[in-house]
């Protein structure tokens, strides 16, 4: 019969780790001749207990290991694969999941060395196993890569076959075959195996991968295009564009470990692909196209310039290999006809084998092309990147400034190359010049007071960088600052303060020392003092605005946030992050009911002010040569300002006594909705209001300056009429507040507040038909960073959040309508007076 003597369901026997356990296992497999539905599990049993016996055997009893090389056991596993009624996948599965256990445990050399003698594992490798099955595949492409792991110089020559006419290494070529596959597990096992395979210092292995580079690498570039393409397909969702992204700086990171192998000939033909594939046709040329242009030879891989600049920063950030960086940095940046890298001698830092400036090899093939042909014999690159820095759309501008980080951030580069272009930072300036005194000193100390004048003219040059700005730093430094003032005016909120961001981090790893801020940088220096003029100007009109008591508070935080973003020694992580071309909404211009802007509109432009505000200040410091400080006013300062606020409080009290007889209700008044206060007719006026339609109360306008202020947000289900919305309280910070109070049922002289709207948000204007009526529009009750948020939205739930409301109060007569317009005028401008001398202690 075809079943053989092992066949059957019958329960294992227990399991008892010994020379006899293995030889029982065995005598059941080579008694099995054919795999069935009946003695699967049987046989998945059997393969399953060779593996933990073998592995108690290399650690506790050598003859375990010598009967199964004698007795051919493993030739025996091997055979079942293709003794098979049909497709056994749980016998193959299980088998590679054996071998994999096997080849990961036993840790005796020799005994790795038997098991890869015989040929079983490459005719393991070499098996047409059915890889529609995701299982199987799953388990075959982890044997691979345990398999892998186990290469070195002794054991390569088991599966490379250099005897062959011609050569073959399954084990590489098979595993190749799924460098594109669409499971990320597999295609991350396939670069595992191939750099392990790269590792070993066999020449005739690596004359054979050399030669297959040449179909092994274009696959793999031409997987990293279309990820990089990926970036810009249309319709393409966040979740997908995040993917895409992941997967293309994983295999930079893949290209980059190959280079570091520094495998000679491999090295070569990688860059050669690399560049000829990838960097020139779609990084770099798709600098010199419009987005939606398709012109030249690679008429189907353009990029839009955004991604395009995105992605070459990540290169700079994940390739390490130093020729590459440096003579992409000169092609995209350097003046035209210096966009070759020249040598440096190793003191220069930029690390790597031989000279960190040499261009990197091609193979034979032809020089990368240069881009220095412009009408005004400019690199085209670089013009093409600062123009995209200064002038383009917000997320080209952004991709521009994550290129120049990148850049600057990198260690790879060479201080010569960055001097160059423009982009040298001071802190590897600083390293440098330390470095140097350090060697001056010890030559000092080794001469014993001999002459060494002759010594350190090599370093002259090294020692003077940084001495003067070149004029590509100040073009750098001119961009950037252009750039500030055209995100003065935009609205994409979503991407400006990434911008701000990075420019104000460039800014302050790029400025000049002190002593090279003069002739030609006194031009970028005077641009920096009028953008900061300019932006306070503009900040200034927020002062008398309808969020000017959350304004001195509001800069605080903001410079305290910024400052912190752009003072450590990486670029703020979110700004490099990558943001593909559906950006979020541009601002909704909503407006109030009378065609005034909305306050949500209002906290927008607000948070856009102070923000261009901070920028320009950073800037403004940092090429005077002059420290961030902690925060914008010291704590002596804001402790006066404090006093003075509170002293123009306590007198506005006073001053309201003389405006028609009406008394402020000045303290410490709980001001939040729901809130129970004590009514005293002085200082409270009775009006009516409708909360409903057609439900009127009797109510009572109330003015406090207390100087914690609540209101309600509302839920999802809330109503905003009449300007108060119901829900859980959200707290403010604002000064000062008009308060409307229902009387209390349980006391006369007590009230319970329904409605609060801060006094800086109010604007009471009579009715030009109805004398005794006075309309009072508030402000959104939101915090003016959550209403500045809910400006870029169309989302009906947040207009609802965030719409300004509006009271219409009816009075007994004109003169008490006039009186409450009166005193809630007085008191607005005199809050806004007391902002505006905060505001100047903070930006004076």
């Amino acid at each position: 019969g075809g079943g053989g003597g092992g066949g059957g369901r019958q329960a294992p026997a227990p399991r008892v780790l010994s020379l006899s356990e293995l030889e029982r296992l065995h005598g059941q497999l080579a008694r099995t001749t054919m795999v069935t539905e009946a003695n699967r599990d049987a046989v998945v049993e059997v393969l399953r207990a060779i593996a933990e016996v073998m592995i108690w055997g290399d650690q506790n009893e050598p003859e375990v290991f010598d009967f199964f090389l004698e007795a051919q056991t493993l030739s025996h596993c091997v055979r079942l694969l293709g003794a098979s009624t049909s497709r056994q996948t749980s016998v193959a599965v299980q088998m590679l999941q054996t071998m994999s256990i096997m080849i990961q445990n036993i840790r005796r050399d020799t005994s790795v060395y038997y098991l890869f003698s015989n040929n079983h594992i490459n005719r393991l490798i070499a098996y047409d196993f059915d890889f529609a099955n995701e299982e199987l595949l799953a388990f075959y492409i982890s044997f691979l890569k345990t398999v892998s792991l186990r290469l070195n110089e002794g054991t390569v020559q088991f599966f490379f076959q250099g005897h062959t006419d011609p050569p073959s290494f399954p084990l590489y070529t098979l595993a190749t075959r799924f460098v594109d596959h669409p499971e990320s597990m597999v295609r991350i096992a396939v670069r595992t195996v191939t750099l392990n395979v790269y590792a070993v210092p066999d020449e005739a292995t690596r004359a054979f991968v050399v030669e297959d580079a040449k179909n092994y690498f274009p696959a793999v570039i031409g997987a990293m295009l279309r990820r990089c393409l990926a970036h810009d397909a249309p319709g393409v969702g966040h979740g997908a564009l995040e993917t895409a992204n992941a997967e293309a700086c994983d295999m930079l990171s893949y290209v980059s470990d190959v280079l570091a192998l520094e495998a000679p000939g491999l090295t070569g033909a990688v860059l050669q692909h690399f560049d000829q594939g990838l960097v020139e046709p779609l990084l770099l040329g798709s600098l010199l196209v419009g987005p939606d242009a398709r012109a030249g030879e690679h008429d189907d891989v353009s990029l839009q310039k955004g991604t395009a600049l995105h992605l070459i920063g990540r290169v700079m950030e994940i390739v390490t290999h130093a020729a590459l960086v440096n003579g992409l940095v000169c092609r995209l940046l350097a003046p035209a006809g210096q966009c070759q890298p020249v040598e440096e001698s190793a003191e220069s830092g930029a690390g790597g084998e031989g000279a960190a400036g040499v261009a990197p090899p091609t193979g034979g093939a032809a020089e990368p092309p240069q881009h220095g042909g412009g009408a005004d014999g400019r690199n085209q690159l670089r013009s093409a990147l600062l123009e995209a820095l200064k002038c383009g759309d917000g997320r080209s501008a952004l991709a521009a400034l994550q290129c120049l980080a990148a850049i600057v951030r990198s260690e790879t580069p060479s201080t010569a190359i960055l001097e160059r272009v423009g982009l040298l930072p001071a802190s590897r300036v600083k390293k440098q010049r330390l470095l140097e005194a350090l060697v001056r000193d010890d030559d000092a100390d080794g001469a014993g007071g001999q002459d060494s004048g002759g010594s350190d003219g090599g370093s002259q040059a090294c020692a003077d960088t940084g001495a003067q700005a070149s004029p590509q730093q100040l073009e750098v430094l001119a961009a950037i600052l252009a750039r500030l003032e055209g995100d003065m005016r935009v609205n994409d909120a979503a991407l400006v303060e990434r911008r701000r961001q990075l420019a104000c981090w460039l800014l302050l790893q790029l400025a000049p020392q002190p002593a090279a801020c003069q002739g030609a940088a006194d031009g970028v220096n005077d641009s920096a003092m009028a953008l900061e003029s300019t932006a306070l100007e503009r900040l200034s009109l927020f002062a008398g605005g309808v969020w000017c008591d959350m304004l001195p508070h509001l800069l605080d935080e903001e410079w305290a946030a910024l400052r912190k973003a752009v003072c450590g020694g990486r670029p703020p992580r979110q700004a490099m992050e990558f943001v593909g071309s559906a950006v979020a909404p541009s601002v909704r211009t909503s407006s109030s009911r009378d065609g005034s802007k909305s306050s949500a509109r209002s906290a927008h432009d607000l948070f856009t002010a102070a923000g261009a505000f901070m920028a320009a200040r950073i800037a403004s410091l940092a090429l005077r040569g002059m420290p961030l400080p902690n925060a914008l006013v010291s704590e002596a300062e804001a402790g006066s300002a404090a006093l003075d606020a509170a002293a123009a409080f306590e007198r506005l009290g006073s001053e309201m006594d003389d405006l028609s007889g009406v008394h402020a209700c000045v303290g410490n008044v709980p001001v939040s909705e729901g809130a129970v206060i004590r009514l005293e007719g002085a200082d409270a006026l009775p009006c009516r209001v409708a909360f409903e339609r057609g439900r009127e109360h009797a109510v009572f306008l109330v003015l406090t300056t207390n100087r914690s202020v609540s209101t309600s947000v509302s839920d999802s289900q809330g109503s905003a009429s009449s300007g108060t919305v119901r829900g859980g309280p959200m707290s403010g910070r604002g000064v000062g507040a008009l308060l409307l109070v229902e009387r209390s049922v349980d006391a006369e002289d007590m009230g319970v507040v329904r409605a609060v709207a801060h006094l800086a948000g109010t604007r009471a204007e009579r009715d030009e038909n109805h004398p005794c009526w006075l309309h009072i529009c508030v402000r959104s009750p939101l915090p003016p960073r959550a209403s500045a948020v809910s400006a870029l939205t169309s989302s009906k739930r947040a207009v609802r959040h965030v719409t300004d409301g509006k009271w219409t109060l009816a009075f007994r007569d004109e003169h008490s309508c006039a009186a409450a317009q009166a005193f809630a005028a007085f008191a607005t401008a005199q809050l806004r007076e007391t902002c505006r001398a905060a505001l100047a202690v903070r930006v004076g």
